[in-house]
């Protein structure tokens, strides 16, 4: 039987939410009047990409290699993490497949902004604006504000 070259992982991460604290979800910010509460910007969608591609490996998880008791990491944007995540997995001569297609990234993010209802913004959508304009339209039809 041929040996497989592939690897899938599966992420989990779980934060409390609580008033005030800021909504970042799959590297994206939203205005709301809850967010998670964590160590870093405590980015649910984030930290489960990271665990998936470093469970992939054997790599451990996002805590190992992030302590939530390192003040480097205290506050640190999650994409920031994914980067180094997906450095690990590269010196293991790895690509990431499969897993990285942004737009999928983008539709979970607005089920989960809807899911926490109100209104909500996105920040910093200059990026998002020149590479995903249909996601704008669906943000827009939402009653999502570009800010």
């Amino acid at each position: 039987m041929p040996k497989s070259n592939y690897r899938i992982g599966h992420g989990y991460d779980v934060h409390r939410l609580e008033e005030g604290a800021d909504c970042w979800i799959g590297g994206i910010k939203l205005e709301h009047t809850k967010g998670a509460v964590g160590h870093s910007d405590a980015d649910v969608v984030v930290h489960v990409m990271c665990d998936a591609l470093l469970g992939a490996l054997n790599l451990r998880d996002i805590g190992f290699h992030f302590s939530d008791t390192d003040k480097k990491y205290e506050g640190i944007d999650s994409k920031k993490l994914l980067k180094k995540v997906i450095d690990m997995v590269r010196k293991k001569n790895y690509e990431v497949k499969n897993y990285l297609k942004d737009h999928r990234i983008f539709m979970m993010t607005t089920i989960m902004a809807l899911t926490f209802g109100g209104n909500w913004k996105i920040y910093d959508p200059d990026s998002i604006k020149t590479s995903f304009p249909s996601f704008l339209k669906i943000v827009k039809s939402l009653g999502g504000k570009i800010k």
